[in-house]
């Protein structure tokens, strides 16, 4: 229900009944047809990860760039700014924390394109 009282179904639940229709009809159909299909309930996935996250990944990395860096800025500016001070040897001295940052974003980002490859430790946690 919407905040006008009427039906409004949810982006993720319609999402998932393709999903789930897809998966029904995918044995029904030949080698090529079936792995179309299988590509298409992988996207229908991965867009159901990217609704529940939201921009969570995005601000996350925001605020691991901002530490580091010292700076304030969009994630896409200080992506850049990393790579800048990268290139310019500026971090150097701080590696570990760079590569601590550059872990976890990436960690943060494969768990919403591709959970089954993460090691378990950066799996999401079910319950």
């Amino acid at each position: 229900m919407t905040e006008k009282g009427y039906f409004s179904p949810d982006i993720a639940d319609l999402l998932a009944t393709v999903r789930d229709t897809l998966k029904q009809v995918a044995p029904q159909l030949e080698r090529g047809p079936a792995y179309q299909l299988h590509v298409s309930g992988f996207l229908l996935e991965l867009a159901l990860r990217e609704l529940e996250s939201g921009d969570t990944a995005a601000v996350h990395s925001q605020q691991r760039l901002s530490r580091l860096l010292g700076a304030e800025g969009s994630a896409v500016e200080l992506t850049w700014k990393l790579c800048r001070a990268l290139r310019a040897g500026a971090l150097d001295a701080r590696w570990d924390e760079v590569l601590q940052v550059l872990l976890e974003d990436n960690v943060e980002r494969v768990r919403i394109v591709r959970p089954d490859v993460l090691a378990a430790e950066h799996r999401p946690q079910t319950t």
